[in-house]
């Protein structure tokens, strides 16, 4: 058997392996924070570099085609439910905070920002920005997603309901979009 250890080539979007006396240029090599699979076999890669779907047979690499995600630092990405649900983060470091997006592709659509929705089912705006919040983990249980999420460099921590409509806000006395404030998931 052969060992390789592979890089991200976004230039001619392959797999390379690493020689040795490889340099690796963080632009063109982008790293992988994170890979999922989803059922039809595709695996997606979350790179520094943008979001990449991964053709296993050849090592070729497909931008997501949606401009968001291939111009940003997509930190995380996590496959599950029923019907089927593509959680993707991305976030990008500002001058006093980071800035986080939650992006979705719901039952094999295209995907779209998360839409934050108060306790009536009106839009709010910047919701997980506004809060500092970043996503560590997600379990899907049918067509809702449950993501564990804490403010980055904070201590607010709890966990985060999608449904087929977008983010739900639930009654919590502090904050009302997350269960478990503060208590850790």
């Amino acid at each position: 058997p052969k060992r390789s250890n592979f890089v991200v080539n976004k230039k001619s979007l392959t797999l390379d392996s690493l020689k040795s006396s490889s340099v690796v240029d963080t632009v063109n090599n982008p790293a992988v924070f994170g890979i999922a699979r989803s059922l039809d076999g595709t695996f997606y890669l979350a790179t520094a570099g943008g979001l990449f779907t991964l053709d296993i047979s050849n090592f070729k690499l497909k931008a997501s085609g949606v401009k968001g995600l291939d111009t940003s630092r997509v930190t995380g990405v996590w496959i599950g439910g029923n019907p089927e649900q593509i959680i993707v983060e991305t976030s990008k470091r500002g001058k006093s905070s980071t800035e986080d997006k939650l992006w979705r592709s719901y039952n094999g659509k295209a995907f779209a920002e998360v839409v934050f929705r108060d306790t009536t089912g009106k839009a709010q705006k910047n919701i997980y920005d506004k809060n500092d919040f970043t996503t560590s983990d997600v379990a899907f249980i049918g067509d809702r997603a449950f993501l564990s999420v804490q403010a980055v460099e904070g201590s607010a921590s709890g966990l985060l309901k999608l449904d087929s409509i977008g983010a739900i806000p639930y009654d919590d006395e502090d904050n009302q979009w997350l269960y478990g404030l503060n208590a850790g998931v």
